[in-house]
């Protein structure tokens, strides 16, 4: 049977240590959408194939076409755009908190300097 041998494949990798368990998710799934988008067959017998529902295949093949890139990031993940917003959110953050902490100090002989040869 056609998906055994892709569950018989992902399980030797696994085995063998060329995938996390991520990885071997991402691809299972990335393979089973493959499955039902590009050689046509039909998502509620592929579902039962591999024993798994029918609702999680069409959710499966949903989520790839909403982001074919970065389909499946997994619970906690962020896409990579994303996760960049985010770091730099947080940078941002951080540099505005220092800023505030250098506004409070008292000035030194070389910020007044500074700041007479700038007017």
């Amino acid at each position: 049977m056609w998906t055994q041998r892709i569950v018989n494949v992902k399980i030797s990798k696994l085995i063998r240590g060329v995938y996390d368990d991520k990885t071997i998710r991402c691809e299972f799934q990335t393979d089973t959408v493959k499955l039902v988008l590009e050689e046509g067959k039909v998502a509620s017998q592929v579902a039962r194939d591999l024993g798994i529902s029918q609702k999680t295949v069409y959710g499966w093949v949903a989520q790839y076409k909403n982001n074919p890139k970065h389909p499946f990031v997994g619970s906690g993940n962020l896409k990579p755009d994303a996760q960049t917003t985010r770091d730099l959110e947080r940078e941002n953050r951080e540099l505005r908190e220092e800023l505030e902490i250098l506004k409070k100090q008292p000035p030194t002989r070389s910020t007044i300097i500074l700041s007479l040869t700038m007017c």
